[in-house]
């Protein structure tokens, strides 16, 4: 998820993607109360982060991200 000792945030939002989706299955099928709780709790403080990801930096970041692999193939 890093090229060093921090993430990218490239790999950030696909990360915090994945993470919702699957705390979301998990809100939508058979678990106990407890775990369904957890989940929820987890997806509530995800979404809290995503919000911040909406800044200018993000933005930034995944159009070169996309530009250097467009590159690449070339």
């Amino acid at each position: 998820m890093s090229t060093g000792s921090y993430p990218t945030l490239t790999s950030s939002v696909t990360v915090v993607n994945w993470l919702l989706d699957k705390l979301e299955d998990v809100n939508s099928q058979e678990h106990p109360d407890k775990i369904k709780k957890a989940a929820y709790a987890a997806i509530q403080k995800l979404k809290q982060y995503y919000a911040k990801m909406e800044a200018p930096a993000y933005a930034v970041a995944l159009s070169m991200s996309y530009l250097d692999n467009l590159i690449m193939f070339f």
